[in-house]
């Protein structure tokens, strides 16, 4: 990519590309969130960054639009392309445990394996949904644990698909928080796509009530240790937790936090520069 002048107006032909570096300590799927929050046309990752496509330049944007760019965007300009038609040429069915997640478009070209559960998902919602390797690591534990019959929390729940997994796979109830309107919307969106009820709300960890035998939480390292005290106190005796949104160095951070919090058993799964962490609540 060629960085360009962004004082060009829109009298350009094409698109205005805002590129964001990451890194195992980012957190992917909230920083392309917040892209498609402010009018993104596609929103792709690539090696170390993601990259948020609009139809004019920041110069362009209200205030309230351009205040929600992450502080470390680089723009630049690009001929026109058709991002959406570019991505489902590349895009392809992703199995993580128990679900294969399925772009829209290959619904009835693709046939999902016998005792698979299918999530269908549109183009401009490819984060959170298993292409991550975050999110790909939650489902895979997910399954592992098995929540059919039990009481699940997605604490985070992004676009909704950890907990529409476990609506699939038989989970009793499934109670999805995220503090970001935005994405209870966007969650609200696809439970519907795949015909499945979720209770989903605005909120945080302090909003919630009772107790879960599976407790998802897959967020920021640094909200992962301040959570960590308050984790238990909605786990089911010997319940479950499943955490990620953590990169490789700093896998141990959380692991002493959530040691330090009660929780036993915990356990730090590498998945390329990400970890999963599973732990269990005291009995």
């Amino acid at each position: 990519m060629t960085d360009t002048s962004t004082g060009a107006g829109t009298g350009h032909s094409g698109h205005w590309a805002a590129t964001v570096p990451t890194g195992p300590g980012d957190d992917a799927e909230q920083l392309a969130a917040r892209l498609w929050a402010v009018g993104a046309l596609g929103v792709w990752e690539r090696s170390g960054e993601l990259v948020g496509y609009f139809p004019g330049p920041p110069d362009d944007f209200p205030d309230d639009q351009r205040d929600g760019l992450p502080d470390d965007v680089r723009w630049s300009h690009e001929p026109e392309v058709d991002h959406v038609a570019a991505w489902r040429a590349a895009a392809r069915p992703v199995r993580a445990g128990a679900v294969e997640i399925v772009p829209d478009h290959l619904a009835n070209s693709h046939d999902t394996p016998p005792g698979v559960h299918r999530i269908l998902l549109d183009p401009g919602q490819a984060f959170g949904s298993g292409h991550h390797e975050t999110t790909a690591g939650c489902l895979e534990v997910l399954a592992e644990v098995d929540p059919a019959g039990r009481s699940v929390l997605d604490l985070g729940t992004g676009t909704g698909i950890l907990a529409i997994a476990a609506v699939l796979q038989g989970a009793a109830s499934v109670l999805g928080v995220d503090t970001d309107p935005h994405a209870v919307a966007v969650a609200r969106d696809n439970a519907h796509h795949n015909d499945v009820e979720v209770d989903l709300a605005v909120g945080a960890l302090d909003d919630v009530d009772g107790r879960f035998d599976v407790v998802l939480a897959n967020l920021l390292t640094a909200t992962l240790v301040e959570l960590a005290d308050d984790l238990p106190g909605v786990m089911a005796p010997s319940g479950w937790l499943v955490a990620s949104g953590v990169g490789t160095e700093r896998a141990h951070v959380v692991a002493d936090a959530f040691t330090r919090a009660g929780l036993r058993d915990v356990e730090v799964r590498p998945r390329g520069e990400w970890v999963v962490l599973v732990a269990r609540a005291a009995t």
